[in-house]
């Protein structure tokens, strides 16, 4: 099956705003309910405003359809179609002269994604029952020799933050509302994460789970011909200890093109990914 041609914007005048980030109203959503099960629920001392959108949902489009791919046991096929690598915008130079900044769309492929990231039962990190489920957090070295021992890799950064928000422009994984529930997140600096899968608002509409909350989650980051020192992995994603502060910059946590230079964190959790194998072709899945 053939990808969607690749499209751009160039040049002229852009009505875009820079940012399709979000913005406080000013009336407060009532608190929700302390957590009373395994469906995290909002923190009744960390309400979160309503939002409203600067703009509305902007999809990229092309969309393939679903069912091309085969993919290994416990992941799933996201459909691929266009990535907005770059917004629409207004830059500025050195000199404070603004100029424009076009939209950059470029071909993303299918691919399989882990359903949920990979718990500690998997990696033989605990033997007690009530932690086998908890998603495992490890440094980047052990997460990529698991993928790889199972025959899989990580994910790239553009994969995703394609299956979490690119592929829809929404500001969470499931759409652009903070739930009251059924997502592992605001739970205070003090909390664990929740058993994966159990955050039942927390899934994608190609139903990967967890990715707006629970633990943030390490990817690749390809250089691309960057300067030495270049650290090739980063981690994406909000947690179970992230505050509404951190759910203001969305743009940031699930949809940041930037990465792999900055200081690096030692655990993150992770999910494991694949190319696939099309329907048609009897070739090994890799």
């Amino acid at each position: 099956m053939r990808m969607p041609a690749i499209a751009s914007t160039h040049g002229g005048e852009l009505s875009r705003p820079a940012g399709d980030g979000w913005q406080s109203a000013n009336a407060l959503d009532a608190s929700p309910e302390q957590d009373s099960g395994e469906s995290a629920r909002a923190s009744s001392d960390q309400p979160c405003g309503r939002r409203s959108r600067a703009n509305p949902p902007n999809p990229p489009g092309g969309r393939l359809p679903a069912g091309s791919l085969r993919c290994p046991p416990g992941l799933v096929e996201v459909p691929g179609g266009l990535l907005r690598t770059q917004k629409a915008g207004w830059s500025e130079n050195s000199h404070g002269e603004r100029f424009a900044r076009p939209e950059v769309l470029v071909a993303q492929p299918s691919f399989c994604l882990g359903q949920t990231e990979v718990t500690r039962a998997a990696l033989k990190e605990s033997t007690r029952a009530s932690e086998a489920a908890l998603p495992a957090e490890v440094d980047f070295k052990a997460a990529e020799a698991h993928c790889k021992a199972h025959g899989l890799r990580l994910p790239t950064q553009n994969e995703w933050r394609f299956a979490a928000v690119a592929a829809t422009d929404f500001l969470f994984p499931w759409g652009d509302e903070i739930p009251a529930d059924g997502v592992c997140w605001l739970r205070g600096p003090s909390s664990a994460p929740c058993a994966v899968g159990t955050s039942l608002h927390d899934l994608t509409p190609d139903g990967v789970r967890d990715l707006g909350g629970n633990v943030v989650e390490w990817v690749y980051v390809p250089a691309h011909g960057a300067a030495d020192g270049w650290i090739p992995y980063d981690a994406m994603g909000a947690a179970h200890d992230s505050n509404c502060l951190n759910l203001e910059v969305s743009d940031f946590l699930f949809d940041r093109t930037t990465g792999g230079s900055n200081a690096p964190r030692k655990l993150a959790g992770f999910r494991c990914a694949a190319n696939g194998r099309p329907h048609a072709s009897s070739q090994p899945v890799r």
